[in-house]
């Protein structure tokens, strides 16, 4: 990723994290969703300088015994610091439409990318 990319994109990080959003000066920056393969975790929220901050949306995987469960919660950040979480009882947050929006927009220029690529191997 360019140092200095501003704008809308995806970035795909070497333990196969993901994150697409918005991007300032090459850092995540915005509206945007993390997606930690690893770890099971989904964060699709507010982003400063790289860092979670703000409010957020985050999905959890846990692997048990008797099968998978998934749990939802509201989350705040500062810092990438955890300031307070609670479940999700509704999906209707302005954050969370905002951060859809990014999450699109990233994924329409990528796609605009990939065209035009295309067409020069043509």
């Amino acid at each position: 990723l360019d140092d200095s990319m501003d704008g809308y994109g995806t970035e795909t990080y070497p333990d196969g994290s993901i994150y697409t959003g918005e991007f300032r000066k090459g850092m995540r920056h915005g509206s945007g969703r993390y997606n930690n393969v690893k770890m099971g975790r989904i964060y699709t929220g507010d982003w400063f300088k790289g860092l979670r901050h703000g409010k957020g949306w985050e999905r959890v995987h846990v692997s048990m015994a008797s099968g998978l469960i998934i749990r939802e919660f509201l989350v705040e950040y500062e810092r990438d610091s955890e300031v307070s979480r609670r479940l999700l009882q509704d999906k209707n947050h302005m954050f969370i439409a905002r951060a859809n929006e990014a999450i699109e927009r990233a994924e329409q220029s990528e796609a605009a990318v990939m065209e035009s690529y295309s067409d020069l191997l043509d």
